[in-house]
């Protein structure tokens, strides 16, 4: 990535010198206008086909800006908490934590301590109430019954002691539990692995918490669809009818986190534009490629983001936007990729070519630029090769602003015909059919003969008199003739109806 200070933060510009440029006023559109696919419901950050590079610069001009650092802070701040009540409600879930093998661990440690704590104490009495009064009658003037009763009441006064003590261990032992849980999922956060996999696992919820209630909706008690509940349950750790309220709040927090994110990337898209700016020219890539290219930065800066650090987010954000425009530009400039290393060497290459280029007054030979580069001829020569032979355009490149035509529509064909001429001509000779099919069928061939019209093309070779005279074993006298009268009738078809060939007479 881009270079870092001492403290381990990206060097840049602070945000009054970056944002200050004016990137999305009329100038700055009209000049940019002349010089010329992580986290679900990304803002829609691309214009329409058709829609001019202008037409988007002064759209994003209309959004609104974050009014100071103040503002801003607090927007990272509402977003940071946004952030963290998603990822705590997503690894509330129990699968979440079994996924990573952390809320099995305390699932088994938290059983196996509550079942060795556990004591059982069956109540059961199998003797009928007659035989009960009756032994209570004969047992209660017993001294030594009296005396057992007087233990036993003790005992039963202990046990209770017991029960109430285990209940209140079991109750410290659920929050230990608990703390044990938030601790490991604080700890998941911190790590930065759960944001990777985030997204994968919402997925995951959703697809089988849809299935749940699709199934507990239609009440079935086939024993099938009761196992495929249980399953689910099982696969959730959650009862299936705490489901619908699972993933609703699920859903609603993550559509929270992703109003903020949009909000801050909206706030930030003019700086997007002027640093994009800077590399008009730099390749084939189009303004409006490089700015999308840059918006990709900016959205990952807005997930990364730390305001506590004390930086600006304009100061951190221009290197992540500057790395998306510089690898697309490596990556993407020529239709034929070069590997990034290759990329690098091939850059040093060209800007000495340049440098000799203005020293010497002429193009620089090979090798001399391998004297200065101090490289083998070999590898210039192969790096000049591979210059040539990627230093390409594709014939699917815009070549406007407004993306409607491409490069390869004002290519001819092989023929060298214009391919408007040739949809004319195609025009031109439906009309003529559809007239010479109101001559009759001799005037209709002799006029296709004399002229070279072939039905639906007009490419056959002409006739002379003589010719058609042999064919239809008529004098060439005759045939003039015939011509002439289905000629009148083809002028007088036009003067009935003018508009069908008076763009063609025009263009002709």
């Amino acid at each position: 990535m881009a270079d870092r200070s001492r403290n381990g933060l990206p060097r840049g510009r602070d945000q009054k010198s970056a944002a200050e440029e004016p990137a999305a006023s009329p100038a700055l559109a009209d000049s940019a206008d002349s010089a010329h696919s992580n986290h679900g419901d990304a803002p829609d950050l691309r214009w329409r086909r058709g829609e001019s590079i202008k037409s988007y610069l002064h759209e994003i001009g209309r959004m609104p800006m974050f009014a100071g650092k103040a503002d801003e802070v607090r927007h990272a701040k509402a977003m940071e908490e946004a952030v963290a009540a998603f990822r705590m409600a997503l690894l509330a879930v129990p699968a979440v934590l079994e996924r990573f093998g952390d809320m099995r661990r305390l699932e088994e440690d938290a059983r196996r301590h509550a079942t060795e704590l556990t004591i059982e104490h069956p109540d059961t009495d199998d003797d009928p109430p007659s035989f009960k009064k009756k032994k209570r009658s004969a047992l209660h003037h017993n001294p030594k019954f009296q005396r057992m009763h007087q233990h036993a009441g003790r005992a039963l006064r202990a046990i209770r002691v017991m029960r109430q003590a285990e209940a209140e261990h079991r109750t410290r032992h659920a929050h230990a539990v608990k703390t044990r849980w938030r601790n490991a999922a604080m700890a998941l956060i911190r790590s930065g692995q759960l944001h990777r996999y985030e997204d994968l696992l919402l997925t995951e919820i959703e697809r089988a918490a849809d299935r749940a209630i699709a199934l507990a909706a239609l009440r079935s008690r086939r024993i099938a669809v009761r196992r495929e509940l249980r399953e689910l349950a099982a696969s959730l750790g959650v009862p299936i009818r705490e489901v619908p309220a699972l993933i609703g709040d699920l859903r609603e927090k993550r559509a929270q986190m992703q109003r903020l994110a949009n909000q801050f990337a909206e706030a930030n898209f003019r700086l997007v534009v002027s640093v994009a700016r800077r590399y008009i020219g730099w390749s084939n890539i189009s303004f409006g490629d490089l700015v999308q290219e840059g918006n990709l930065g900016l959205m990952k800066a807005v997930w990364r983001f730390e305001h506590r650090r004390g930086f600006k987010f304009s100061t951190y954000a221009t290197w992540w936007i500057r790395q998306a425009i510089t690898r697309a530009i490596a990556d993407k400039s020529r239709l034929i990729r070069v590997p990034v290393h290759a990329n690098e060497v091939l850059n040093r290459l060209m800007r000495m070519q340049r440098e000799l280029d203005k020293e010497f007054g002429r193009e620089p030979t090979e090798e001399e630029l391998a004297q200065k580069l101090g490289m083998p001829l070999k590898i210039v020569r192969k790096l000049l090769r591979i210059q040539y032979e990627t230093n390409v355009v594709s014939l699917n490149r815009p070549a406007g602003d407004d993306a409607d035509t491409e490069l390869g529509d004002f290519i001819p064909g092989e023929d060298g015909t214009a391919a408007e001429e040739t949809l004319a001509d195609r025009d031109l000779a439906a009309i003529l059919d559809k007239n010479l099919k109101k001559l009759s069928p001799r005037e209709e061939r002799i006029l296709r003969l004399r002229f070279g019209l072939q039905s639906g093309e007009l490419a056959d070779e002409p006739h002379t008199l003589e010719q058609i005279a042999e064919k239809f074993a008529l004098t060439r006298e005759r045939i003039r003739q015939i011509e002439a009268k289905a000629l009148r009738r083809l002028r007088s078809f036009h003067r009935n109806k003018p508009r069908d060939l008076n763009p063609f007479l025009r263009q002709r």
